[in-house]
Order: C-alpha cells, then sequence, then structure tokens
C-alpha cells in the first residue's frame, strides 16, 4: 500500500499549494445560493424534507427561550421525534427567528389530513393545506420565519461546497486546482443538495461540520510538522458542535481517531498528540456533554435514541440484503433529487442520467487508482473509507427505522464529490479533453434550474378555476347541514366502465362553489358491493390537496382526480360495484347533504373484473393463494362461515405448517372467528407447483358486535409451544412488513 510505504519510510507527503478560493469557485457559490433562493421560493412552506416537524421545535425553543422539550410516545407535539435530535441548528435558528412575531403559527401550519406522505403521486402530496394566493406565504409572520431559517440552511451548505474545494487540493496536491471548483460544483448543482440546502433541516449543519472536519484533518497530515495546538483545540470545537448537531458524528469520531494514531506514529509525537488529543475531546464533551448527560436523566439513554424510535416507531420490515437492494432505486432518487415529503418525483431520464455519469465517475476513479496505486496515501484513502462509513451508519439505522433516503450520505458528501472529480478529470485527461470533465456539471446544472420548474412548482400549484356558467346544471348539490344556504355541486364526472383488483383506478370529478363556504370540506369516494360493504376508498383535500374550499369564491369550479387502490383480494369473483361519493369536514367528520338529506350519494354502477394480482403475494415465497370463495358475505352472529382456498406451491415447505382464517375487525384486532388447522395433507408433502385445496369452516362469536369484518389468512408452526412462527406476506418477492394476507371483508349482524 503506497500510504503505509510513504509512512515506513518517514517521507513527508508533498505541501499543498498556498490555497486561496479562486474566482470560478465564487462564481460556483453565486450561482448556488441564487438556486437556493429559487428553490426557498419554489417550494411552499414546511413541504421540504422534515421542515414540517423541524420548524415547530424551532419554534418551541424561541417561544420558551430555548426550553429542550421532555418527549413521550403518549404525547405527541407537533415536533415529534425531532425533539430527541441534537439540538443546536434548532437553538441558533430559534434565536433568528425571535425577532418575528410567529403567533400565526396554527393558522399557517393547516395539516392535511389527507396528505400522502411518502408516496409518490399526484394528490394529496402536501403536508399543509396552503392558501390558494400563495402571496400569503410571505407575508406573515410565521411565513417568513421559516423561509429566514431555511436561509441559515443554505449558508451552512455553502460551507460544505468550499469544503469540497480544500479537501480536493489537499487531498490530491499534484492534479490541477480546477478540479476541486469541479467537485464543488457538483455538490452545488446536485437538485437534491440544493432542496436539502433550502429546508428546515439539521442535516445542513451537521453536513458542515463533518465537511470541515474531514479538511483540517487532510491538512493536518498534509503538514510537514505535527499538528498546531490551536488547530486541534479548533477540531475539538467543531467536533463538539457536530456531536451537538446529529448522532451521525458518531462514526466520524473513528476517523478522526484513525488520523490521531497515525499521525502521532508518523512524526513519533505520541505524549503530544496523547495529550493534546485528550484536551481535543475533552473540549468536545465540555461543549456537548451537557445534552448527553441530559439524555441520560430523563430516558436513561445518553443519545436519547430510543425515545426517538419509540415516537417515530421501528423499522416494519426486517431489513435483509434482498430487501436492502428493493430500497436501492428510492435511494438513488432521494440522493439525487425526491422533493417534498419524498413525494415528487424528477422524470425518469433524469435519474438515469445521473446514475450514468455516477458510473463513468466511478470508472475514472479505478483508472486513477491503477495508474496511480504507489502513489496513494492516507488522505486518498481516506474518501472511500469514509464514504464507506458513512455508508454502513446508513444502512445501521435503516435496519431499525424506515430510513433509506440517499441524502443521509450527504455526511460524506465531499469525499463522494472530490472522487467524482478525479474520476472524470482522470478520464477526460486520457483522451486530451479536459472541457469533457465539467459535461457532469452542465448536466446537473440543467437539472437544478429545471426542476423547480418541471417538478416542485406544479406539484403544488392551485388548479387553474373555471366558470360556473361553463357548465350545466349540476348532477347533485351538496349543502352544510348547518348553513344550508352554503352549497357545492358536483357538474360532470368520469367513472369508468371497469375495475381491476389489485390496480389503481382514476375517478375524475368537477365542482363548483355555488357559494362561498366557510367550513374546510374533504371528499370521499367508496366502491360499495352488492351487500354495502366498502371494498375501496379514498379520501381527498379537493383540488389534489390544493383547495381549502373556505377560500373558494362563488362560481368557482374546478377539476379533481381521485386515485383509488383497490386490493388485490377484495372480491373472490367479479361483481357489480356502486361509486359513491360525499363530501366531509374532517375535523368534526360531518357530512355535507343533498336535497333528499343524504350524506352518500350514488353516481354510477361499474363492473369489479377480478384479477390475476392476488398471484403477486406470496407467504414465505413458499406459497400462494391463487383463489378463495366464501358461502356468506353477510352472516349472523352464531352462525358457521365457509373459506375454501386454494394454494399454488411455489416452493418446497421445510414444516408442517397450520393455516389460520380470521374473522378480523382491523382497527381493534378483536376476531370475531378463526380456524387454525393442518390441511388434509401436509404442508411438508407440498410438491412444487401442486394446486391445493383448503376448507375451513368454523363460527362467528354469538356475542360478535354488529359490523364490517376483514377476512385474512396465513400460515404458522410452532418451533415451541406458545411461539407461532407466521410466513412473511412478500409482494412481487418484497417483504411488505406483514405475516397475513387481507383477502375481503364481510358484515356481520
Amino acid at each position: 500500500m503506497g500510504s503505509l510505504g510513504t509512512m515506513e519510510s518517514k517521507q513527508h507527503p508533498p505541501h499543498p499549494r498556498t490555497s486561496h478560493i479562486p474566482r470560478a469557485l465564487y462564481a460556483v457559490l453565486v450561482t448556488f445560493f441564487a438556486l437556493a433562493l429559487f428553490y426557498n421560493w419554489s417550494s411552499p412552506i414546511f413541504e421540504n424534507s422534515d421542515e414540517f416537524f423541524h420548524f415547530p421545535l424551532v419554534k418551541h425553543l424561541a417561544d420558551t427561550n430555548w426550553y429542550l422539550p421532555v418527549q413521550s410516545p403518549d404525547d405527541l407535539q407537533d415536533w415529534r421525534q425531532q425533539g430527541n435530535q441534537p439540538p443546536i441548528y434548532h437553538m441558533i435558528a430559534a434565536l433568528l427567528i425571535k425577532p418575528f412575531d410567529t403567533s400565526d403559527y396554527d393558522e399557517v401550519r393547516r395539516i392535511n389530513p389527507h396528505a400522502q406522505l411518502g408516496i409518490v403521486g399526484e394528490s394529496n402530496i402536501n403536508a399543509v393545506i396552503h392558501p390558494l394566493d400563495r402571496n400569503q406565504e410571505w407575508s406573515n409572520g410565521t411565513a417568513l420565519a421559516l423561509r429566514v431559517v431555511r436561509l441559515l440552511s443554505t449558508v451552512l451548505a455553502m460551507v460544505v461546497i468550499v469544503s469540497a474545494y480544500f479537501l480536493t487540493i489537499y487531498t490530491f496536491p499534484n492534479i490541477p486546482q480546477w478540479v476541486g471548483v469541479l467537485a464543488a460544483a457538483l455538490i452545488a448543482f446536485n437538485p437534491m443538495y440544493l432542496f436539502v440546502a433550502s429546508s428546515v433541516n439539521n442535516d445542513n449543519m451537521s453536513n458542515a461540520l463533518i465537511c470541515s472536519m474531514l479538511v483540517i484533518l487532510v491538512w493536518m497530515y498534509r503538514q510537514p510538522e505535527k499538528p498546531p495546538v490551536r488547530v486541534m483545540l479548533g477540531l475539538g470545537v467543531l467536533l463538539g458542535f457536530s456531536m451537538l448537531s446529529k448522532l451521525s458524528t458518531g462514526p466520524f469520531m473513528l476517523l478522526v481517531g484513525l488520523y490521531w494514531l497515525l499521525l502521532a506514529w508518523r512524526h513519533q509525537a505520541w505524549e503530544y498528540m496523547i495529550k493534546w488529543g485528550v484536551a481535543t475531546l475533552g473540549l468536545a464533551l465540555l461543549i456537548s456533554g451537557w445534552w448527553y448527560i441530559r439524555n441520560w436523566q430523563l430516558y436513561g439513554d445518553p443519545t436519547g435514541l430510543s425515545m426517538f424510535l419509540d415516537i417515530v416507531g421501528p423499522r416494519p420490515i426486517p431489513l435483509t440484503a434482498e430487501q436492502l437492494w428493493s430500497e436501492r432505486e428510492g435511494f438513488m432518487q432521494s440522493f439525487w433529487g425526491l422533493f417534498g415529503g419524498l413525494t415528487v418525483p424528477m422524470d425518469g431520464w433524469v435519474y438515469t442520467g445521473f446514475n450514468l455519469l455516477m458510473g463513468i465517475s466511478i470508472l475514472g476513479v479505478v483508472v486513477y487508482a491503477v495508474q496511480h496505486w504507489r502513489e496513494i496515501d492516507l488522505p486518498q484513502w481516506t474518501l472511500p473509507l469514509w464514504a464507506l462509513m458513512a455508508g454502513i451508519s446508513i444502512i445501521r439505522w435503516t435496519a431499525l427505522t424506515w430510513a433509506t433516503q440517499g441524502r443521509l450520505w450527504y455526511i460524506a458528501i465531499t469525499a463522494l464529490a472530490v472522487l467524482s472529480a478525479v474520476g472524470f478529470y482522470t478520464l477526460a485527461e486520457r483522451i486530451k479533453l479536459s472541457r469533457l470533465a465539467w459535461l457532469p456539471v452542465a448536466y446537473a446544472l440543467i437539472a437544478a434550474v429545471v426542476a423547480p420548474i418541471i417538478f416542485i412548482s406544479p406539484a403544488y400549484a392551485a388548479p387553474a378555476f373555471s366558470a360556473r356558467e361553463d357548465y350545466a346544471e349540476p348532477i347533485l348539490t351538496l349543502s352544510d347541514p348547518s348553513a344550508s344556504e352554503q352549497q357545492i355541486s358536483l357538474v360532470t364526472f368520469t367513472i369508468p366502465e371497469q375495475f381491476k383488483s389489485g390496480t389503481d383506478t382514476t375517478i375524475t370529478l368537477t365542482w363548483c362553489a355555488e357559494t362561498t363556504l366557510v367550513r374546510n370540506w374533504s371528499v370521499f369516494v367508496h366502491l360499495v358491493n352488492p351487500f354495502d360493504i366498502i371494498l375501496a376508498q379514498a379520501d381527498y383535500t379537493p383540488g389534489l390537496g390544493a383547495v381549502p374550499t373556505s377560500e373558494v369564491n362563488a362560481g368557482d369550479c374546478w377539476q379533481d382526480k381521485h386515485p383509488i387502490r383497490i386490493g388485490a383480494g377484495v372480491s373472490p369473483e367479479d361483481i357489480p360495484l356502486q361509486v359513491m361519493i360525499g363530501m366531509y369536514e374532517a375535523q368534526s367528520g360531518q357530512r355535507m347533504v343533498d336535497d333528499s338529506n343524504a350524506d352518500r350519494i350514488a353516481l354510477q354502477e361499474t363492473q369489479l373484473i377480478v384479477g390475476d394480482a392476488l398471484q403477486q403475494f406470496a407467504l414465505g415465497d413458499v406459497v400462494r393463494v391463487t383463489s378463495y370463495a366464501l358461502s356468506d358475505n353477510e352472516i349472523q352472529a352464531g352462525n358457521a362461515l365457509t373459506v375454501t382456498l386454494t394454494w399454488d406451491v411455489l416452493a418446497p415447505l421445510t414444516q408442517d405448517y397450520t393455516v389460520f382464517v380470521q374473522v378480523l375487525d382491523l382497527p381493534t384486532a378483536y376476531r370475531a372467528g378463526a380456524s387454525d388447522q393442518m390441511p388434509n395433507a401436509p404442508t411438508t408433502t407440498w410438491a412444487v407447483g401442486d394446486q391445493i385445496t383448503d376448507t375451513h369452516t368454523f363460527t362467528i362469536a354469538e356475542d360478535a358486535p354488529a359490523g364490517v369484518y376483514a377476512v385474512i389468512v396465513g400460515m404458522y408452526y410452532q418451533p415451541e409451544p406458545g411461539n407461532f412462527a407466521r410466513l412473511r406476506l412478500s409482494y412481487d418477492g418484497v417483504d411488505t412488513g406483514f405475516d397475513a394476507l387481507t383477502l375481503t371483508q364481510i358484515r356481520v349482524d
């Protein structure tokens, strides 16, 4: 290894050239700042990465003079799990918003009760309901305070960009300094980095501190003499604040320790490095230790991580290698640009372009390593090492809770960018066209400019309103039951003639406000079977989430497209469905009524076609239900129900499993009836390709409350008495997080 050979011969690595910030880097910084302002303007408040939770904590600290909250899963506040984050970012942000009047906070942070966060789509992707006049989000105290904190994030993000430049010229002192500008630009024009940099998010402080410290470590190694005391103590200050910014500092401390040992060895200054190493660590603990002591006293855990997980919840799906691989697409999307609450993607070709460029840069790094393998020293090994350590840290974290997000890798973004820049430079030099190294920057810059225009702004825009006179007489008119003069009408609708199980179906409704409305109404769409059981439903804030009805003018009309997910097993056979709609107030549950006082109106009968979607689900990847039959869809308590299952064997079963069928009230987990029995032929005798008919007859409890119940099925065996090991449910080979398959619903009378 080049680094060990260098140290053994006690030769000092080359000292970097006198560093200064070139004009090109200033140009990158100015362009980045302008773009970040554009992203700040394009993204409505509370919609950027996690700021829906981060800003409430900032406001709380400002209102209480920096009194940190005591967290409890039984008393959730607006900031949720963020109250367990190291607080320095939020404390500084609280200082910035002190002059602002944020008394309008509750009016501005109007929670969208139907928000589809974490789900890519077009409807109700917004965490809060925004005013129709978006200029209002620049004219009140809370909105302005939030945007000021976004500016703090932008400034911190610029520190990372500058760090990338210096990390390049210190790590690779023998390549042109413009490669450092290239590395800085690769970060600055990453659309997702710009999005996070214009968000209320403590990632920005953690990234800035860790990336700065990485530069200092490499700089110390490059010096011909042992590190100055002032630099080591300065590193201690940064380390202390980093420990107060995010727990991701933990793995970086291992890197600091590694450098300390190797510097002591190289300079043969063990006593010096140990003494000032203890002082550096002591200074870091002096700055940050109080927070860890507080956590120990409150939660019995110095990191507060146990309480964080109690609030946010554990990962529902065990993290296997197969599961991790299945999440790679979302990880890379959220590294390059997945906006909002992970709800607003870019077009697929944009990601393809970025991933292709990433592959080219990796090739370039390999070529550089082959050409210079004898010269590679510790700083150059550090970059892939730190990127790997950060990646392992993310995997460990996402094994605890659902967090497979590429932006979490930004703690190592300077290392990744420097390696990419060196890779592009190496390949460009091989073909004697060094300017080609800038093509990835051009691509990223174009994507960064168009993302707010093409993807972000349109996703949150209010719909275009049309006039009431453009439509004929209403199909139906709904009234506020508390103020019958307030009315809204349905003037057109489009419903498919057929629905297919296991698919998403879109229903289009056009609404007109006949009068002004005082309340904010939600829309519901129900797909009802002949037994008056709702097999699928969707509830939405109108206008794809962008229309608070209390702000609509009389005579304004808009079109809604409502996607509805129809379960794979909602019916054992083709049946007619009735499409029923209505409006209700989410806060009170009160529904609007028509002129006959009905609060749910049938629009059209359509046909449900049972497809093969059920076969995409499997239990333990060894068996699947291909079809089923019920003796009754409506049944009296105390009567017997028969459920007949047809199993398809996908792989040999190594245990004799028991099949369970339950009639279950999902909200309460109350079982109205159940069957647990082994099939007539033990499952270990089932052969791949067999079709097994399995019949279960059981009695519904006589005291079962009347209502609608789900029918669920699954398999288990008992490795020991009382231990029920269920087969996991997968969809197309990916774990769903469940251990039972939900089929349909029945009514118990």
